[in-house]
């Protein structure tokens, strides 16, 4: 019977999860409680291990083509 695994929430980090576990010849399913794809959110910074990972799995270079270009917040007092 082949290692079966359950991942919970199909966020960065549950997708991110469940790939690199299929890719080691895990049988992996992935549930999401929303009903919806939820587009929004905050650009997310990626820098040290996380780095590594995106290049680990070889997405370090369609990452960097999607940049926002953001490159920093100001916080502004009213």
């Amino acid at each position: 019977m082949p290692n079966r695994i359950l991942v919970t929430g199909a966020s960065v980090a549950g997708a991110t999860t469940a790939s690199r576990l299929a890719r080691h010849g895990f049988d992996v399913e992935v549930v999401e409680k929303s009903a919806c794809f939820l587009d929004g959110g905050q650009n997310v910074e990626v820098r040290g291990a996380g780095r590594k990972v995106l290049r680990a799995m070889g997405l370090e270079a369609r990452a960097l083509e999607r940049t926002t270009g953001e490159r920093g917040t100001d916080w502004v007092n009213a």
